[in-house]
């Protein structure tokens, strides 16, 4: 058996070109075409919701495709033939996988898991961002980009299955703990549990926002076990108040 050759470091025909035949790069070029091409017919298959809104299975399945794609363009001792027959397996799993879905809900809530409740009425259920494995800036973060800047604009707010947040408001906003400006940004004024208070506070519990009256003395904890509070604020934006002014300034 012949040696191999030793490596040559830095060797730039080998780094940038390679040292196969001219005419394997036009083999590259029709594999990569081919592939393409066989792709777009197999995704056309799938459901508009698996080409946007992914779950964790279909990510998989994203990636398992690509691999699929990408090998054969290149690798030449991978037929194209095995490529193609990877990629129509995947496809068929992800129909199949799909018909289980709709045909079958418990097999549905076994792989897609169900909708989360994460705020009734402006409060956050305890434990609910734990069940749903995202931690409070991250909701707090998804709420501001929905619009939202206290929790009292809060009827019910739910973690869809694939992610996505689903948000329904109450008709007229209730006192709330503040979300904006980003604490990260702007820290807002804190009260601790077991300090004295000298005159009535109306505190949201920095937590899970329940709102509560505080009369002079001591400020108890939260159901929640959080012992940190924030002033409420209705417009922590002043929005409101600068349409009234635009309004009375007519």
């Amino acid at each position: 058996m012949a040696a191999e050759q030793p490596i040559t470091p830095f060797d730039w025909q080998r780094l940038l070109i390679g040292e196969d035949p001219f005419g394997f790069y036009f083999e590259i070029i029709f594999r990569s075409f081919v592939m393409y091409v066989i792709l777009l017919i197999l995704l056309r298959t799938l459901s508009k919701r698996a080409l946007t809104q992914l779950s964790i299975l279909e990510f998989g399945i994203v990636i398992a495709l690509g691999s699929a794609a990408g090998d054969p363009t290149f690798y030449k001792d991978i037929p194209l033939f095995q490529g193609i027959l990877v990629l129509v397996t995947v496809i068929s799993v992800q129909m199949l996988y799909t018909w289980l879905v709709n045909k079958n809900q418990t097999f549905e809530n076994a792989m897609e898991g169900l909708p989360v409740e994460l705020v009734d009425n402006g409060c956050i259920l305890k434990g609910s961002l734990d069940k749903a494995r995202i931690s409070q800036s991250e909701f707090f973060e998804l709420l501001r980009i929905k619009g939202i800047q206290q929790l009292g604009q809060l009827r019910k707010a739910y973690m869809e299955q694939n992610g996505q947040l689903s948000l329904f408001l109450l008709d007229e906003p209730q006192p709330g703990l503040a979300i904006v400006p980003p604490w990260e940004l702007e820290e807002p004024e804190t009260f601790k549990s077991g300090a004295q208070l000298k005159e009535l506070q109306t505190l949201a519990c920095r937590g899970c926002g329940a709102v509560s009256s505080v009369a002079q003395g001591m400020i108890p904890g939260c159901h929640c076990g959080e012992k940190a509070f924030h002033h409420i604020n209705m417009d922590p934006l002043g929005i409101g108040q600068k349409v009234q002014d635009q309004e009375s300034g007519q």
